[in-house]
């Protein structure tokens, strides 16, 4: 199924790449294998190219659910040591995401996220 490309959509994946500019300093004292699944979890996140076409393969509850991992993933690498002040730091979000977001062991979403029906598919 694919879902129309919203602006609900652009604002998540928007949110998403600002997670990547507060993950990225954060990274490198994370373990090899944080740092790989941090690597195969956001090689799913929608491209500049997926995102120019009319739909995607994803949902925007699935969108929701990526980014509250994404947020937990950064809270957790946050945890391990103080980050310097020049760092960049990006704001929670939490409208967006929820208030108790998932733990990245639940990733992939199942069928029943990345599949749901919503107003926007098509």
């Amino acid at each position: 199924m694919h879902y129309r490309v919203t602006a609900r959509t652009l604002e998540l994946v928007g949110h998403l790449r600002c997670f990547i500019d507060s993950v990225r300093p954060l990274i490198d004292r994370a373990s090899p294998a944080a740092r790989h699944e941090w690597a195969i979890f956001q090689s799913t996140w929608p491209s500049d190219e997926q995102l120019g076409q009319e739909t995607l393969a994803i949902s925007d509850s699935a969108l929701d659910a990526i980014h509250a991992k994404a947020r937990r993933f950064r809270e957790i690498l946050q945890s391990l040591a103080p980050v310097s002040a020049d760092a960049p730091r990006v704001s929670d979000h939490r409208s967006i995401g929820g208030d108790q977001p998932p733990l990245l062991a639940d990733w992939p979403p199942s069928a029943s996220t990345s599949g749901s029906p919503e107003a926007s598919a098509v």
